[in-house]
């Protein structure tokens, strides 16, 4: 049956250009707008009720087609018909109950893709069953709700022509509330069905200049790391394909930039987490040496995982050492004081000796304190405590006016 559904999506097209010719010169952003907000509201207590509001609803379309507004509200009736039939239908979808589906895409399309004056909220108007609103929110509930449905089709088998994204995208109409309604309901392996049209919007919109215009790309980067991180996904080769893919698009995003709210310092963190973790890319959220001391970077949170994490990776080398019997806990210590005063030479040379003491007292504490903790450091325990005291205290700053 479902299989039938998407052989009948070009019939669905056809009847609705054929609906779509009979324009007529009224206003359709006045008396008729208002006309087809109240047959949105007005009470629908049977059958007869609903066969009525869809009638009349069809004939506003018809005689206003290209109206975002009255195309909105034909698109969320046409859902509410969907909806009964599949539920008169012992919840399954055939073929009348998704050409309904099928229009109301279409309609929303028409909406999302006037131009944006056209599209805005309309507050407090009459109709003959009171006062109602047109507000961007209940087409985007519908628009959310259309998509999930064409999710539950695609994990069926049955793909939509939008999900699979055979057509090239662009960065317009619904594509940043689709993604994210998208990347929500992504959850298991079987939902890797959705990555082209993921994919396909990410890169459609890598080019804008505002990181608004890019947020497909950091929609699809969580997505892609979430699955990998609750386990979801895991052949080795798709995990390393989704978190490479996640790494890319995170970075174009940002281009260098700040978190946001849409793409958070945590979501970051979690992505390179994963990326070192599995050795994909040992120095995701590291700097390397040679930066540390560029003054952009000398006490920046990058620069100061970066050391501590450096830090920590040298203490579990000379822990192995110990631990093998190669070396002396003392012989230990001293490799993991050599390291910190390379580091505080360099600094010197750099002409930044109190803050190069600063991110150093700062990373001992970070590995001392389990803060920081390098994956080669799973085997071992943390250094004494008297190393970490004795270059601790070496490290303290100098008094001020000191030499």
């Amino acid at each position: 049956m479902i299989r039938k559904l998407m052989h009948g999506l070009l019939g669905g097209f056809g009847a609705l250009v054929i609906m779509a010719g009979s324009a007529s010169a009224e206003d359709c952003t006045g008396s008729l707008r208002a006309e087809a907000l109240g047959v949105s509201i007005r009470p629908l207590r049977t059958g007869t009720d609903m066969q009525a509001a869809l009638s009349d609803m069809d004939g506003h379309v018809a005689r206003c087609p290209q109206d975002p507004w009255i195309n909105a509200l034909g698109a969320e009736m046409d859902l509410r018909v969907h909806r009964q039939l599949v539920a008169g239908n012992n919840n399954q979808i055939n073929q009348q109950a998704f050409d309904f589906l099928q229009r109301a895409f279409v309609r929303s399309n028409i909406y999302r893709e006037a131009e944006a004056e056209a599209r805005r909220d309309v507050l407090g108007i009459q109709t003959p069953h009171g006062r109602g609103d047109l507000k961007y929110e209940v087409a985007a509930r519908t628009r959310a709700s259309l998509i999930e449905v064409f999710m539950q089709l695609a994990r069926a088998g049955q793909v939509h022509p939008y999900l699979k994204a055979e057509t090239p995208m662009t960065c317009t109409g619904w594509i940043m509330s689709d993604t994210q309604t998208i990347s929500r309901g992504m959850e298991t392996a079987a939902d890797l069905v959705f990555r082209p049209f993921m994919d396909a919007a990410a890169e459609a919109c890598r080019g804008g200049s505002q990181t608004w215009d890019r947020l497909p790309l950091a929609v699809a980067a969580k997505a892609y790391t979430e699955l990998v991180t609750k386990e979801a996904v895991t052949d080795p080769d798709t995990v390393r394909e989704l978190l490479l893919k996640a790494q890319a698009y995170r970075d174009a995003y940002q281009r260098g930039g700040a978190h946001d709210i849409h793409y958070s310092k945590y979501n970051s963190d979690r992505l390179d987490s994963e990326l070192r973790r599995r050795g994909i890319d040992p120095m995701a959220g590291r700097l390397a040496r040679e930066l540390w001391f560029a003054p952009e970077h000398l006490g920046s949170e990058t620069m100061q995982f970066s050391l501590s994490w450096a830090l920590s990776e040298t203490w579990a080398a000379a822990a192995g050492q110990i631990a093998k019997g190669e070396i002396t806990e003392p012989s230990g210590a001293v490799l993991y004081s050599r390291f910190v005063y390379e580091v505080l030479g360099e600094g010197r040379e750099a002409g930044k000796e109190a803050e190069t003491k600063a991110v150093l007292r700062r990373a001992l504490a970070d590995v001392q304190e389990y803060r920081v903790r390098a994956l080669a450091m799973a085997d071992h325990d943390l250094p004494p405590k008297y190393i970490y005291d004795v270059l601790m205290n070496t490290l303290v700053p100098a008094p001020a006016g000191g030499n």
